[in-house]
């Protein structure tokens, strides 16, 4: 185990934490570029956008065959990530074991016949005809082979490359233009308020935290600004400063080469900020952005080094507040799986509006499953408690980033339950609040409390309860369900049939912590807590 460090918040931010200031999910963005390629052009469409209908189209596709959303399945990472792919898709690893690629690529370019090939066909047919010596009959075959494999394994190289330009100049048109970004206030408080300033390592591209800090004043460090090729990057500790780590790129940085000699391979790329976003459509600037596992793990650029530097980060860090992340980034999910083991200490809060309660959580949100059921639960399976290290918060960033750097996770209270018992014959009118979390789900089920079967069936009938969905029909009688259970909420129970017996109860539902079962023994029941 690493030792206790200085308090310290860092902040992760993904794309969900943008949407405040205006700006679009990954998905939604991806299927953005592609309205935009298909409206603003005439029929017929060129071959880039018609190449990325075919990449988005197949994607979303091979979701749904696999019984999946296809309207979720692409976004603007996969989509990308695929086109690069692509274009270099001979040269892959499985390429061997493909024997077709999709007949999408295949049939695409077949009416797209190619002008300098055309040209060389036609000067070899004329050549042959006039000269008819055995080079030029030669070379006529070979323009006519040349052009039989093009119309069967077209080239989309040309197609692929310009689909990838056509995306990020869009991307720089559409993430460039973000709104009302003083929601990151409290990231500016924070950097002012702790010493040495605040770390945010983001996966977005877009510029809303670069915004937010220039319009109050506040000092960003990015790490590029002073970076060779071959040097580590620095993010030093200074007070009221803002290291902004973007893994993924950024809107305005620019791929620098050397010029000079002719060599390309030995030539190191190097990072320029630009003081402005260029107009897209004006501008043959196209922004350094990484996507996909290749990109995340290559060498071009700062891409390792930006990744050592968040370790190095995290290394320092106590406290995670983590904003707008979905945890489909397996390389992110590993630096925050890291760093929690690292340390017994570290907790994190997680602020997402979409997270639901464990039950209702797919077994397909692996890392995001196991992340609750591992460091968020508050109990054991024996009611003792646990103190948990993982908060999630069903909120925005700009409701709740504030509570993402401030709240962070706690034990449950030591009763669960608060009781209100009134006995009377025949039946039993208990009065139940629940203090835990808020559940989805909940279930109470009462049962003598002995060891023979002596005792009568116990029924068991509240006015809250669920009892018309068919689901409830054959119900057994010792239970009841409630659709949801708040903290603080009083449920009313009517038992009947006890026999004079003593009762356990049991409470099991689910909530955004994780699944509780809970039991409450008569004992306690009488003494109005448990």
């Amino acid at each position: 185990m690493g030792t206790k460090s200085v308090e310290r918040t860092t902040v992760l931010l993904a794309a969900g934490a943008s949407k405040g200031a205006g700006l679009p999910l990954t998905n939604e963005l991806a299927r953005q570029v592609v309205e935009r390629a298909n409206s603003n052009h005439r029929y017929p469409l060129p071959n880039f956008a018609r190449v990325l209908n075919v990449v988005h189209g197949a994607l979303g596709g091979y979701q749904g065959l696999r019984g999946e959303n296809p309207l979720r399945a692409v976004n603007i990472e996969r989509l990308i990530s695929a086109i690069r792919l692509l274009q270099d898709r001979d040269n892959h690893e499985v390429a061997p074991f493909v024997a077709s690629w999709s007949s999408g690529l295949s049939e695409f370019g077949a009416d797209a016949f190619d002008y300098q090939r055309g040209k060389r066909l036609v000067e070899a047919i004329d050549r042959a005809l006039v000269k008819n010596t055995i080079s030029d009959k030669k070379r006529l075959t070979e323009a006519v082979a040349e052009t039989a494999i093009a119309a069967v394994r077209p080239d989309l190289r040309p197609a692929l490359e310009g689909a990838e330009r056509f995306v990020l100049k869009t991307l720089l048109e559409i993430l460039g233009n973000d709104n009302d970004v003083s929601y990151f206030e409290p990231l500016i408080r924070l950097a002012n308020k702790q010493p040495d300033g605040v770390d945010v390592i983001t996966l977005n591209y877009d510029l809303t935290v670069e915004h937010a800090a220039e319009e109050a004043g506040a000092k960003v460090w990015r790490g590029v600004e002073e970076w060779e090729p071959g040097q580590e990057l620095s993010f030093p500790l200074e007070d009221g400063t803002i290291n902004l780590l973007k893994l993924h790129g950024s809107l305005d940085w620019k791929a620098v080469y050397e010029t000079g000699d002719g060599y390309s391979l030995t030539r190191p790329m190097n990072i320029e900020i630009l003081s402005s976003l260029p107009n897209p459509q004006d501008s043959g600037f196209i922004p350094w952005i990484v996507v996909g596992d290749r990109d995340k793990l290559g060498t071009e650029g700062p891409i390792l080094e930006l990744n050592s530097a968040a370790r190095s980060v995290l290394g320092r860090t106590t406290h995670l507040a983590i904003v707008g992340y979905s945890f489909g980034d397996t390389h992110i999910n590993n630096l925050i799986r890291n760093w929690l083991a690292n340390d017994e200490t570290r907790t994190a809060t997680i602020v997402d509006p979409t997270w639901e309660t464990f039950n209702r959580l797919p077994y397909g949100a692996g890392f995001k499953r196991e992340l609750i059921g591992r460091y968020a639960k508050r109990h054991y399976a024996n009611n003792d408690s646990v103190v948990p290290r993982v908060l999630p918060i069903k909120g925005t960033a700009e409701s709740h980033l504030q509570a993402a750097i401030d709240e962070r996770p706690s034990k449950d209270p030591k009763y669960l339950t608060t009781f209100v018992v009134e006995r009377g014959a025949p039946a039993i009118r208990i009065e139940v609040t629940w203090h835990g979390p808020s559940l989805d789900g909940a279930r109470i089920s009462v049962m003598p409390n002995m060891t023979d079967d002596e005792a009568d069936g116990v029924n068991l009938s509240s006015p809250q309860a669920m009892t018309e969905h068919e689901v409830f029909k054959d119900f057994p009688l010792d239970n009841i369900y409630f659709a949801t259970w708040e903290p603080g909420e009083t449920k009313i129970l009517t038992l009947e049939n006890t026999g004079g017996f003593l009762l356990d109860m049991t409470i099991i539902g689910s909530s955004i912590l994780g699944g509780y079962d809970h039991t409450a023994f008569v004992a306690d029941i009488e003494s109005g807590r448990a």
